[in-house]
């Protein structure tokens, strides 16, 4: 097989997979200047690719409108507006 056609078969873009043969991922043989591939290679490539993926427990979700509306604030207008004109006040 060729980079076109491992590419065909694996979906990925041509660089890709000169790039997997380049970091030795996969292993290809160059013949009169051009990279072939042979099929049992490729799957293997494409099986060492594969992970299961390993399911992570749920955070609860946290309601954001009720999580800062119970937080305290302080006296005199909490906002960054109103601490700039505080500030420009007292200058």
């Amino acid at each position: 097989m060729d980079v076109l056609a491992v590419a065909a078969k694996t979906g990925f873009k041509p660089e890709t997979i000169r790039r997997a043969c380049r970091r030795g991922e996969l292993v290809g043989s160059k013949l009169c200047g051009e990279l072939r591939f042979e099929v049992a290679d490729v799957e293997a490539w494409i099986e060492r690719g594969k992970y299961a993926a390993k399911s992570a427990p749920r955070r609860d979700r946290v309601d954001r409108a009720s999580a800062t509306n119970s937080l305290p604030r302080s006296s005199g207008g909490s906002s960054v507006r109103d601490r700039m004109k505080r500030n420009r006040q007292a200058q």
